[in-house]
């Protein structure tokens, strides 16, 4: 039979229940065994209790304050109680006429004084309450007819259950049709407990879980994708993952790592999502077995092992290596800032989807027909999602095929993005113009801290390994110095995330790395410019800068910038020679402030701020001396308006939008002097489109597509004329 169903014993326990139970009814035979077990982890080759049912289990749950007593749900209904102190047979179980109709999907306790109470879910389309005490029949029950009458043939059926148990009254139900509908048991009467319900998923609810650190967040697990959702948000989920090859069987948040969760799938495989790195794709993805894996569970509360169960009933453990389940500093704060700014974006959005929706109700009502504007458009909506479903299908494939990342070249004269195959191994990318060839350092990938490089030829297209860093590094920074050599500077190391001022130095000729004076402050996520002199600023991560010089291989501390420190702002050297620094976020609130930093008088200005705060925007200097800003976010949403500067007068203008809205964008100057803007994240996901800005008209104009989505990737011209567009996420 499949292991349908998992629960660890207590906190951090050694021993886990296992639920076995063939689900496929038309197989289903009087010949399978109905026995479950209860494992202890350190003795595997048996099991430490067999638990003989009347019926087969679909769940069970082990008693949080009593190790000995466990919950599970029947394949014909019933309910029942194990007592591993009286032996592996139901102490007590529920009456076969009270009981659901339908197989129990799920089970869980309700944390009370006593623990004495659960509730189950079946697909029969009722929510049934439960005392252990008492366990001939319910003490309350719940339909779910999301119309409010509490008519039990227009329920939906329950497949998946959560209950937060710091609020008591609420829980949240995974229905068989795909719907989410969020319940309150205080309601007096069936009516008054259903509450909102969230439509999404295509196929059954298999998983259904609030976020351990952020409860108005929580995941779903159905159909081919997962979808993350925020209760201040009702018409839509915050996140959503690109359709999977294979479709989800379940998923669970990690009770450690606020930003990951694990889903399992049919082909055998487990994923590890991180979203604060990627939203489109796992950063992990391991082939655990040749079967489907239907279930998992995270050993709760450290995180450290995974237990998945198999089609066939085996049990799988995995043990997750330390930056998968130790927390990292901030790691809370930055993940759900960045998803809550998304919130009053897609609000927004609802809103005027309503009103549409409300235009052509109040048409139909008046005229007697919808008009054939709004069915147009409807229409295109249709097109449009289905062009892009299978726009990502495609992707996906294209993925599994390369098996690798990839690179895409820009050819401005055709106006086309030609795919090539390549391996890279990080995101930080450097072009040297001496050698004509790139240099790509170490970055945080899929399996860690990187210390391996590679360089691209372009007149060859192919990519070749380089000397590797001293010392893995991730938030480090790449220059072009002008002898030819690159400068690495900071980042941090090891999976602590410790700080570093070294610096090393590559050299292209010999294929050598060295290691070079140490900065005198360490900086992360920083920004390093190569100044006209030859010398290199730092800056950064705090308001201390310095400046390197090649020559003597030496830092010196220059001026600060102005206090308090603000990060993730945006730099670029003007033609005088002076950087300009604009935007970032300052104690979480992004800024629009803007300061020069004069290398010849080591002097830091403020100057007039961006007309629009902004951070994760771009900055690029254009043939008129004027500096072109473009996109970014700001407090509660993703930008498309650009601004430019003009160092002869210090003032900001407002120029037209681009087409789409863009943050961790790239824009590159095309040798025609205009600017192409790249991929970079939209409102709800990774973007593949590109734009040209044109300065002479102030024009933006569509280009042609990516052939991959992507943000936080490299765009940089070659020698040709054409863009390289590398990495990203």
């Amino acid at each position: 039979a499949t292991a349908n169903h998992i629960s660890w014993c207590g906190n951090g326990g050694e021993k886990l229940a296992v639920a076995y139970c063939n689900l496929e009814f038309q197989s289903n035979t009087k010949d399978l065994s109905n026995d479950s077990y209860i494992w202890d982890i350190e003795y595997s080759s048996e099991p430490d209790y067999i638990l003989k049912p009347i019926s087969s289990l679909v769940c069970i749950e082990f008693n949080t304050k009593d190790k000995n007593q466990l919950i599970a749900g029947c394949y014909n209904g019933q309910v029942c109680i194990f007592d591993t102190r009286k032996g592996g047979v139901p102490v007590e179980q529920s009456l076969i006429e009270n009981s659901h109709r339908d197989p129990v999907y799920k089970t869980i306790w309700l944390h009370t004084k006593l623990e004495t109470e659960f509730f189950s879910a079946s697909t029969d389309g009722k929510i049934f309450w439960w005392d252990t005490r008492r366990l001939s029949e319910p003490v309350e029950t719940l339909i779910l007819d999301i119309d409010k009458k509490g008519r039990i043939e227009n329920s939906y059926g329950a497949m998946s259950l959560d209950y937060e148990p710091t609020m008591p009254m609420k829980f949240m139900v995974g229905t068989e049709q795909g719907s989410i509908v969020a319940c309150n048991r205080k309601g007096q009467t069936n009516a008054d407990k259903i509450g909102h319900v969230y439509a999404g998923h295509a196929g059954p609810v298999y998983a259904l879980q609030r976020h351990p650190h952020c409860l108005k967040n929580f995941l779903s697990i159905g159909d081919w994708t997962v979808r993350i959702w925020s209760e201040e948000v009702r018409d839509d989920c915050i996140m959503l993952t690109r359709p999977s090859m294979y479709a989800l069987t379940d998923g669970q948040w990690s009770p450690t790592r606020s930003s990951i969760f694990f889903t399992t799938k049919m082909n055998g495989t487990l994923d590890v999502w991180d979203i604060l790195f990627k939203q489109n794709e796992p950063t992990v993805s391991v082939k655990v077995t040749n079967e489907p894996i239907h279930c998992l569970r995270v050993q709760e509360p450290h995180g450290r092992l995974i237990a998945c169960g198999s089609q066939n009933g085996t049990v799988i453990l995995l043990e997750l290596s330390n930056n998968l389940y130790v927390q990292r500093k901030n790691e809370k704060s930055l993940m759900f800032d960045r998803e809550t700014r998304r919130t009053k974006i897609l609000e927004a959005r609802s809103r005027m989807r309503r009103d549409v929706q409300e235009k052509s109700t109040n048409t139909e009502v008046i005229t007697g027909k919808i008009t054939d504007e709004y069915i147009l458009k409807e229409r295109e909506l249709v097109e449009k999602a289905e062009e892009d479903f299978w726009r990502i299908i495609n992707e996906e494939k294209n993925k599994v095929f390369n098996a690798a990342e990839s690179d895409q070249l820009y050819n401005p004269l055709k106006d086309t993005d030609r795919h090539k195959s390549g391996n890279y191994l990080a995101i930080t990318e450097i072009y040297n113009p001496l050698v004509d060839q790139w240099n790509i350092t170490g970055s945080m990938g899929s399996t860690g801290y990187l210390t391996e490089c590679e360089i691209y030829d372009p007149s060859t297209g192919q990519w070749h390994t380089a000397a590797s860093m001293a010392i893995p590094r991730k938030w480090h920074t790449a220059t072009l110095l002008k002898s030819g050599q690159v400068i690495i500077t900071g980042g941090t190391t090891t999976q602590s995330d410790v700080l570093v001022n070294s610096t090393e130095i590559y050299d292209p000729l010999t294929d050598k790395w060295s290691h070079s004076a140490s900065m005198t402050t360490a900086h992360s996520e920083h920004t390093a410019i190569l100044l006209s002199s030859g010398k290199v600023l730092v800056f950064g991560s705090g308001i201390s800068s310095e400046i390197y010089d090649p020559l003597t291989d030496q830092w010196n501390p220059v001026a600060s910038m102005k206090p308090p420190a603000r990060y993730y702002s945006i730099a670029a050297q003007l033609k005088s020679g002076k950087v300009l620094v604009t935007g970032g976020v300052r104690s979480a609130i992004y800024q629009a402030n803007c300061d020069i930093y004069n290398p010849s008088t080591d002097q830091w200005d403020t100057i007039a701020s961006m007309t629009a705060p902004r951070a994760a925007h771009t900055l690029i200097l254009l043939n008129s001396g004027k500096v072109l800003v473009t996109g970014g976010e700001t407090n509660d949403q993703v930008l498309a308006s650009c601004e430019t500067y003009d160092p002869s007068t210090g003032k900001w203008t407002n120029v037209p939008s681009m087409i789409q809205e863009r943050s961790s964008h790239t824009t590159t100057l095309l040798k025609s002097g205009k600017v192409l803007a790249t991929a970079g994240e939209g409102l709800t996901h990774a973007l593949n489109s590109s734009e040209i800005y044109d300065p002479s008209t102030g024009k933006w104009n569509s280009s042609a597509r990516l052939s991959l989505s992507r943000a936080s990737h490299t765009a940089t011209l070659l020698n040709s004329g054409k863009v390289l567009v590398a990495g990203g996420q």
